[in-house]
């Protein structure tokens, strides 16, 4: 079953942002931090290669879970996709911690699926982000809107190593790598798009999650121009995070992080 082209134009092409952003975001300042990307793809990558930019490609593959068999394999899927975000212990410090950290938790999350995180888990550590800074009250989110939102970023950005079920439908937990992608991307996306959220609300998604992408147009992804109500959030989001920031001079980007592998549970 396809989701709806239309729906899912929307939901993937709302926020692309120039690479410098992103290398900014890296950096552990409040300025920088203030400045987190909203492009959840490409990194400056064509628009023609969107939803998987070549960088995203080769995260994917590595990430497949039948290509998984030691940590050796973990750490290549885990390096790839620092390396898609520029960080490093300079940018980042404690990196090298939360690396190995990460590293085991994912391969103990392959090899025992007992032990992965519950998607809800994901959208509460995100509602107590969006809570501590403060946020507009529409970027929460509800248990109902994290799987619908995980499909459709997973269909774009991870098709081949994000976990299903026997019968096609993601399962409700995640390995940690997913998870902290999530939270990112939920972030990224100032939590859920107006228009998911209502198709969500009017139940006219799928029972069944999707197993692919639209078979045309996706090629035809373009920066479009915001909507007054688009326009309206980022205003809100940003003026937020900003007044988050300038209130705590002291924020260090890699106390936030280590708070998330602990709320995680990835130890």
């Amino acid at each position: 079953m396809q989701v709806s082209r239309s729906l899912l134009l929307v939901v993937l092409g709302v926020f692309f942002l120039p690479p410098s952003t992103a290398q900014q975001t890296a950096s552990s300042s409040p300025q920088a931090v203030a400045g987190m990307i909203r492009d959840y793809s490409t990194n400056g990558a064509p628009m023609s290669d969107f939803p998987l930019s070549a960088i995203d490609r080769k995260i994917d593959a590595l990430g497949a879970g039948d290509r998984i068999h030691s940590e050796e394999d973990v750490r290549a899927y885990v390096d790839a996709l620092l390396e898609k975000f520029q960080l490093d212990e300079n940018k980042l410090p404690g990196l090298i911690e939360f690396r190995s950290r990460l590293i085991n938790s994912e391969f103990s999350a392959v090899l025992h699926p007992e032990s992965r995180i519950p998607e809800s888990l994901v959208g509460q550590v995100f509602n107590e982000l969006m809570d501590e800074w403060q946020m507009p009250a529409w970027t929460r989110v509800s248990v109902a809107e994290v799987h619908p939102f995980r499909v459709t970023m997973s269909l774009a950005l991870y098709p081949n190593s994000v976990s299903r079920l026997p019968n096609g439908n993601l399962p409700p937990d995640c390995r940690p790598v997913e998870a902290l992608y999530l939270l990112y991307l939920l972030h990224a996306n100032m939590g859920i798009q107006p228009e998911l959220r209502e198709a969500i609300r009017t139940g006219r998604l799928p029972a069944q999650d999707a197993l692919a992408l639209p078979s045309t147009g996706v090629s035809e992804l373009r920066p479009s121009r915001k909507s007054s109500v688009e326009l309206q959030r980022l205003r809100e989001y940003s003026a937020a995070l900003s007044a988050y920031f300038t209130a705590h001079p002291d924020f260090k980007l890699q106390d936030e992080v280590a708070r998330f592998l602990i709320r995680l549970g990835i130890r």
